[in-house]
């Protein structure tokens, strides 16, 4: 979850990004800098490091960003280290990322099953979830081996449990309701 903090930078980004393309461009860019970043966590240090002039450390990014980012992303990227949140782009990043979704009218769903689905079935259920929010989805399929069949889908703060254990345990629930009240 992202925090206040993470969230307000993320807005002041994609206020400053503009339009709708220039915002999904920035997220791309922003996406593939904190998991470079996130990959090497000396670098992360490095610039996070108040031993280290915040100068030299705001070099180090232009060196490494500038020319190959979008503009706005090595000046927020140097934005963040001045103000010495650098150390929160991955929350940062993913904030970001939920507004480009909601601008664009697209709700990320995920779809938990005892083994992955076929294409065809997960197609079915992109449209039915588009269907159901009028929104454009984004699915994804996790594999839990814990999951004894059926399927568990999430979008948003919604879920529908179409589980077996879920079905097992409302149907105990059903047959001993003394024991649901413990």
């Amino acid at each position: 979850m992202a925090s206040v903090v993470s969230e307000r930078y993320a807005q002041a980004l994609y206020e400053a990004a503009g339009g709708l393309e220039q915002a999904r461009e920035a997220g791309r860019a922003l996406a593939q800098v904190s998991a470079l970043i996130g990959q090497n966590p000396d670098y992360l240090t490095l610039l996070s490091s108040p031993a280290i002039a915040q100068a030299d450390r705001q070099q180090a990014v232009r060196a490494a960003f500038a020319g190959r980012v979008p503009g706005i992303v090595c000046n927020f990227l140097l934005l963040l280290i001045e103000k010495r949140r650098i150390t929160q782009l991955q929350a940062i990043t993913q904030a970001y990322e939920g507004l480009v979704r909601r601008a664009a009218s697209i709700c990320q769903a995920t779809v938990v099953t005892a083994v992955p689905m076929e294409a065809a079935l997960l197609e079915r259920l992109r449209d039915k979830l588009a269907c159901l929010t009028g929104l454009q989805i984004e699915l994804v399929n996790e594999i839990d081996p814990t999951v004894l069949g059926g399927a568990c889908v999430r979008w948003g703060s919604r879920q529908i449990d179409g589980t077996i254990r879920s079905s097992l345990r409302a149907l105990a629930a059903e047959l001993c309701p003394a024991e649901g009240r413990r």
